[in-house]
Parts: C-alpha cells; sequence; structure tokens
C-alpha cells in the first residue's frame, strides 16, 4: 500500500513537470540537473545507509522500492522544479525564501519516509542534520547550474537573457 501511495505522488510529480509546469529550463538541463540531483542524494543515502549506519533501511523489499523511488524519481523532480522558478526571479531574498522551501519539503519528505517505516533514523540522528543535507543537495546542484548557464549560454546584451 505504502509503495502504491508513493508510485502515485511519484507519477503525479512527472506529470506536473511535463504537463503543468512552464519550463524556463532547456531539456537537456533538466536531464542534467536531474542526473546530479539523482547522483547526490544516491551518494549521500549510500554514506548514510552504509558508513555510517545513520538510517536503517526496511526489511520489507515493496518498501525500500518506494524509497529508491522516491530517490530518484521524486527528489529529483522537485530539485527541477525549484531550479525552474529559481532561475526567473530576480531578488536574492526571493531566491532564499525558495531554497528554504526547497529544504523544508525535502526535510519533510525525508520524515514522512521514516513515519511510513521506508527507512529509521539512527537514536543520535538530529533534526538539524536533515537540514544541512538537504541544503547540500540544493548548493551542489545551483553551482552546476551556475556552472552549466555560465559555460554554454551567453548572456544577449541587448535582451538581457540567455540564448
Amino acid at each position: 500500500m505504502t509503495l502504491f501511495l508513493f508510485i502515485l505522488v511519484n507519477i503525479a510529480a512527472i506529470a506536473y513537470l511535463r504537463f503543468v509546469m512552464k519550463r524556463n529550463l532547456h531539456s537537456l538541463e533538466i536531464l542534467v540537473y536531474w542526473c546530479i540531483s539523482a547522483i547526490v542524494i544516491q551518494n549521500i543515502s549510500a554514506i548514510l545507509f552504509l558508513k555510517f549506519e545513520l538510517i536503517k533501511l526496511s526489511e520489507i523489499a515493496s518498501l525500500n522500492w518506494a524509497d529508491v523511488i522516491n530517490r530518484t524519481v521524486l527528489v529529483p523532480i522537485l530539485t527541477i522544479t525549484i531550479l525552474n522558478y529559481y532561475v526567473t526571479l530576480q531578488s536574492l531574498l526571493k531566491k532564499l525564501v525558495l531554497i528554504s522551501i526547497y529544504v523544508t519539503i525535502l526535510t519533510g519528505i525525508e520524515w514522512l519516509s521514516e513515519w511510513t517505516n521506508l527507512f529509521f533514523h539512527a537514536d543520535s540522528w538530529q533534526l538539524w542534520w536533515s537540514f544541512a543535507l538537504n541544503a547540500l543537495v540544493i548548493v551542489v546542484t545551483l553551482t552546476s547550474l551556475k556552472v552549466i548557464r555560465h559555460t554554454f549560454y551567453r548572456k544577449d546584451k541587448a535582451n538581457g537573457f540567455y540564448v
């Protein structure tokens, strides 16, 4: 039941990305940012699961699959959505608010995953660690956005946008 619920949430996120969201990112950018955010999330998860044992996986296979689907689909879609809105914002304050909302949503998904028994945090786990790790994800992705846009786009002086 939990796997089915998370599959529906992921399908809804894909549908939103594909059909509803007005795109401010090129299709290849979306693919690159998807890969970058998925790799960062998978590596952080692997370090926490395997190396430090701060998070324990559920012993139910369907719950493990739900967690994998969330890490490879839902989190990258949320990251792309935030990047899509980030590139349109001019104010630093608005960008910081957007990043704060993103970090809070990811932390909420993480704790919802624990509540639904997808995985379990160790007793020594601190809540602020979740916020810090999720902030790391967006910092790495935003850095890649800046590098990619600086490298592959040029700014049109007359119109003030990337071409």
